[in-house]
Protein backbone atom coordinates (compact mmCIF):
# COMPACT_ATOMS: atom_id res chain seq x y z
CA UNK A 1 0.00 0.00 0.00
CA UNK A 2 1.05 3.39 1.00
CA UNK A 3 4.36 1.79 2.43
CA UNK A 4 4.91 0.53 -1.27
CA UNK A 5 4.56 3.99 -2.88
CA UNK A 6 6.29 6.06 -0.50
CA UNK A 7 9.47 3.68 -1.45
CA UNK A 8 8.80 5.03 -5.09
CA UNK A 9 8.77 8.90 -4.57
CA UNK A 10 11.92 10.50 -5.98
CA UNK A 11 14.22 11.59 -2.94
CA UNK A 12 13.73 8.32 -1.56
CA UNK A 13 15.00 6.56 -4.49
CA UNK A 14 17.57 8.76 -4.73
CA UNK A 15 18.31 8.19 -1.14
CA UNK A 16 18.34 4.65 -1.32
CA UNK A 17 20.71 4.45 -4.09
CA UNK A 18 23.02 6.85 -2.29
CA UNK A 19 22.62 5.18 0.51
CA UNK A 20 21.45 7.77 2.26
CA UNK A 21 19.40 7.14 6.05
CA UNK A 22 15.83 7.39 5.42
CA UNK A 23 13.11 7.52 8.08
CA UNK A 24 11.61 4.30 6.40
CA UNK A 25 13.17 0.57 5.10
CA UNK A 26 15.48 1.42 1.65
CA UNK A 27 13.89 0.63 -2.07
CA UNK A 28 15.72 -2.81 -1.00
CA UNK A 29 14.49 -3.32 2.33
CA UNK A 30 17.56 -5.63 3.40
CA UNK A 31 19.92 -2.95 1.95
CA UNK A 32 19.30 -0.75 5.26
CA UNK A 33 22.15 -1.97 6.70
CA UNK A 34 24.36 -0.91 3.70
CA UNK A 35 23.84 2.75 4.84
CA UNK A 36 25.65 2.40 8.27
CA UNK A 37 28.73 0.14 6.33
CA UNK A 38 28.69 3.25 3.73
CA UNK A 39 29.55 5.63 6.45
CA UNK A 40 31.88 3.41 8.28
CA UNK A 41 34.32 2.56 5.56
CA UNK A 42 34.34 6.64 4.17
CA UNK A 43 35.83 6.69 7.61
CA UNK A 44 38.23 3.77 7.03
CA UNK A 45 39.22 5.74 3.67
CA UNK A 46 39.75 8.74 6.07
CA UNK A 47 41.81 6.55 8.46
CA UNK A 48 43.87 5.30 5.63
CA UNK A 49 44.67 8.99 4.34
CA UNK A 50 45.39 10.30 8.04
CA UNK A 51 45.33 7.55 10.72
CA UNK A 52 44.47 9.92 14.09
CA UNK A 53 41.83 11.74 12.17
CA UNK A 54 39.84 8.67 10.83
CA UNK A 55 40.42 6.47 14.18
CA UNK A 56 38.90 9.57 16.27
CA UNK A 57 36.13 9.74 13.93
CA UNK A 58 35.29 6.27 13.78
CA UNK A 59 35.68 6.55 18.03
CA UNK A 60 33.29 9.69 17.97
CA UNK A 61 30.65 8.28 15.73
CA UNK A 62 31.22 4.45 17.95
CA UNK A 63 30.84 6.56 20.83
CA UNK A 64 27.66 8.48 20.17
CA UNK A 65 25.85 5.11 19.28
CA UNK A 66 27.07 3.56 22.43
CA UNK A 67 25.86 6.66 24.58
CA UNK A 68 22.14 6.73 22.93
CA UNK A 69 22.09 3.33 23.63
CA UNK A 70 22.80 3.05 27.12
CA UNK A 71 20.61 5.72 28.05
CA UNK A 72 17.67 4.38 26.14
CA UNK A 73 16.91 6.90 23.14
CA UNK A 74 14.95 5.27 20.72
CA UNK A 75 18.02 3.47 18.48
CA UNK A 76 15.46 1.36 16.24
CA UNK A 77 16.08 1.74 12.14
CA UNK A 78 13.44 3.97 12.30
CA UNK A 79 13.82 5.81 15.32
CA UNK A 80 17.35 6.27 15.21
CA UNK A 81 18.90 10.20 13.58
CA UNK A 82 21.37 9.58 10.91
CA UNK A 83 23.45 6.92 11.01
CA UNK A 84 23.37 5.78 14.85
CA UNK A 85 21.72 2.40 15.01
CA UNK A 86 23.53 0.20 17.84
CA UNK A 87 23.85 -2.56 15.17
CA UNK A 88 26.75 -0.28 13.93
CA UNK A 89 28.74 -1.11 17.26
CA UNK A 90 29.56 -4.53 15.41
CA UNK A 91 31.86 -2.04 12.81
CA UNK A 92 33.35 -0.48 15.71
CA UNK A 93 34.17 -3.67 17.56
CA UNK A 94 35.86 -4.97 14.18
CA UNK A 95 38.52 -1.77 14.10
CA UNK A 96 39.15 -2.72 18.08
CA UNK A 97 40.03 -6.42 16.69
CA UNK A 98 42.22 -5.43 14.23
CA UNK A 99 44.07 -3.04 16.09
CA UNK A 100 44.17 -5.32 19.10
CA UNK A 101 45.56 -7.89 16.23
CA UNK A 102 48.39 -5.81 15.17
CA UNK A 103 49.51 -5.45 18.65
CA UNK A 104 49.07 -9.39 20.32
CA UNK A 105 50.60 -9.89 16.91
CA UNK A 106 54.02 -8.35 17.33
CA UNK A 107 54.07 -8.84 21.10
CA UNK A 108 53.88 -12.55 20.07
CA UNK A 109 51.05 -13.79 22.44
CA UNK A 110 50.41 -17.16 20.03
CA UNK A 111 48.73 -18.98 23.19
CA UNK A 112 46.76 -15.48 24.16
CA UNK A 113 45.75 -16.32 20.66
CA UNK A 114 44.98 -19.39 20.91
CA UNK A 115 42.58 -19.07 24.06
CA UNK A 116 40.55 -16.35 22.54
CA UNK A 117 39.93 -18.68 19.47
CA UNK A 118 38.99 -21.46 21.29
CA UNK A 119 36.18 -18.96 24.02
CA UNK A 120 35.15 -17.12 21.18
CA UNK A 121 34.34 -19.97 19.01
CA UNK A 122 32.30 -21.37 21.97
CA UNK A 123 30.46 -18.55 22.64
CA UNK A 124 29.52 -18.30 19.00
CA UNK A 125 28.32 -21.91 18.96
CA UNK A 126 26.73 -21.92 21.82
CA UNK A 127 24.54 -19.12 20.65
CA UNK A 128 23.85 -21.18 17.15
CA UNK A 129 22.08 -23.96 19.45
CA UNK A 130 20.57 -20.90 21.73
CA UNK A 131 18.87 -20.01 18.52
CA UNK A 132 17.97 -23.81 17.25
CA UNK A 133 16.46 -24.64 20.01
CA UNK A 134 14.08 -21.53 19.57
CA UNK A 135 15.06 -18.48 22.33
CA UNK A 136 15.16 -15.55 20.67
CA UNK A 137 14.95 -13.40 24.03
CA UNK A 138 19.16 -12.38 24.81
CA UNK A 139 17.70 -11.90 28.81
CA UNK A 140 19.88 -9.83 29.32
CA UNK A 141 22.85 -10.62 26.56
CA UNK A 142 24.09 -7.45 25.41
CA UNK A 143 23.76 -6.57 21.41
CA UNK A 144 27.39 -6.98 20.55
CA UNK A 145 28.17 -9.67 22.24
CA UNK A 146 28.08 -11.91 19.14
CA UNK A 147 30.11 -8.96 17.04
CA UNK A 148 32.71 -9.47 20.42
CA UNK A 149 32.81 -13.67 19.60
CA UNK A 150 32.82 -13.08 16.13
CA UNK A 151 35.88 -10.74 16.09
CA UNK A 152 37.56 -12.34 18.26
CA UNK A 153 37.84 -15.70 16.37
CA UNK A 154 38.64 -13.61 12.70
CA UNK A 155 41.48 -11.73 15.36
CA UNK A 156 42.96 -14.90 16.21
CA UNK A 157 42.25 -17.37 13.68
CA UNK A 158 43.69 -15.16 11.17
CA UNK A 159 46.65 -14.02 13.09
CA UNK A 160 47.49 -17.91 14.00
CA UNK A 161 47.34 -18.49 10.44
CA UNK A 162 49.74 -15.33 9.34
CA UNK A 163 52.06 -16.21 12.62
CA UNK A 164 52.49 -19.38 13.50
CA UNK A 165 51.05 -20.94 9.90
CA UNK A 166 48.15 -22.37 11.25
CA UNK A 167 45.45 -22.70 8.28
CA UNK A 168 41.61 -21.59 9.29
CA UNK A 169 38.77 -22.75 6.85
Amino acid sequence: GADKAAKLEPWRLVASFLLLPQDMPPLVNVSWFLVYEALFYALVALALFNRRLGLGAIVAWQGLILVLWITGHPVGPSEAPGYLHPRSLGLGIGVAFALLGERLEREGAVGLLRAAFVASAGLFLANIIWEGIGERDTHGVPIGLLDIAAGAMLLASTSLERRCGSRAP
